[in-house]
């Protein structure tokens, strides 16, 4: 049962479910899911004992009391079908990346932009995929990147275990070949720099790294910038 800051109670009936935002508010109670924002009140009946999970700009994500029944919604009750005529079943939400609604259908991968209310459509896509600083990092084999209008940006013609994005181009690391290597590709993806070892981005132009008994810095073609010599305890 929701309170006010004084300890109050905010209904006088029993509510199941409550949240409130800056610009919006729902409760459910008796089954019954009531969303409030500035465009009035709007009620719509539940799968009884449902979870409910607001995901923002009038989207609703439900999840049965068995968890099998899956689907987001608006706040008319409308339900969000995919162009595949299937409903959206899972929520993405990385730090730091607005929520999107996805479903795999064969070898596509389709996302809702919640914010835009937009369906992206990426196609030939296997494996693994994640949100990386406002990029959609595909992994199936080989790694690429998409924009979020699900147009690609990069191929790297290899598998990278993980990819930092930089003002110059991409930082990398390699472990397909047993080992692990770091690479520094230019800002379409083409190959600069390649090394036993991993890299770090430090700024523009310069790179931090290990090699042999030195560490330091180097440029994207693997230069040193500076290095200081690795002293060895007895």
């Amino acid at each position: 049962m929701p309170y006010d800051v004084n300890g109050n109670r905010l209904f006088d009936f029993d509510v199941t479910q409550y949240e409130k935002g800056e610009d919006y508010s729902f409760y459910v109670a008796k089954g019954v899911l009531t969303f409030c924002n500035k465009d009035g009140k709007k009620e719509l009946p539940l799968l009884q004992n449902a979870r409910v999970d607001y995901l923002g700009n009038g989207v609703f994500f439900l999840t049965s009391p068995d968890g099998n029944t899956q689907y987001a919604f608006d706040s008319s009750g409308k339900e969000l079908i995919s162009t595949a005529n299937a409903h959206y079943n899972t929520v993405l939400s990385n730090e730091g990346e607005p929520p999107f609604l996805f479903l795999t259908d064969n070898d596509r991968l389709y996302l809702y932009d919640i914010e835009r209310k937009k369906e992206i459509i990426v196609r030939h896509t296997y494996g693994e995929w994640k949100w990386n600083n406002g990029f959609l990092q595909v992994d199936d084999g080989k790694t690429k990147l998409y924009d979020r209008d699900g147009n690609m940006v990069v191929d790297f013609e290899t598998r990278l275990n993980d990819i930092t994005i930089t003002k110059d181009g991409y930082v990398g690391t390699d472990i397909s070949d047993g080992g692990e290597y770091g690479l520094i590709f230019d800002n379409k993806g083409k190959e600069l720099y390649r090394q036993k070892g991993r890299l770090e981005y430090v700024a523009q132009g310069m790179y931090q790294t290990t090699r042999g008994n030195y560490t330091g810095l180097i440029n994207s073609k693997g230069e040193w910038l500076y290095r200081t010599l690795n002293i060895k305890d007895d």
